[in-house]
């Protein structure tokens, strides 16, 4: 779980404009055992999402600072890439 963690802040550093650069592998090469081996589908993308932004509301961050978020993390294109579609 400590390198999970890891690889998720570097990722949503990233995601969030923080750094330039992300070494980790592409969302649709990351996602696509869950996918095919476990059946990641847009119902679990939707909740992981929705806990993201119940967790930053959680942490009081502002109201502008989440609708950043959520409309980073609920791009069409970042969905269908988790979810290789």
């Amino acid at each position: 779980m400590i390198k999970h963690r890891a690889h998720q802040k570097s990722f949503l550093t990233y995601a969030y404009g923080d750094i330039d650069q992300y070494d980790g592998r592409h969302m649709r090469e990351a996602h696509k055992e869950l996918v095919a081996q476990q059946g990641l589908n847009p119902q679990h993308f939707d909740a992981v999402a929705e806990d993201l932004m119940l967790t930053l509301e959680d942490m009081d961050v502002s109201s502008e600072l989440r609708a950043k978020v959520a409309a980073i993390a609920a791009a069409p294109q970042h969905k269908k890439d988790v979810l290789n579609q």
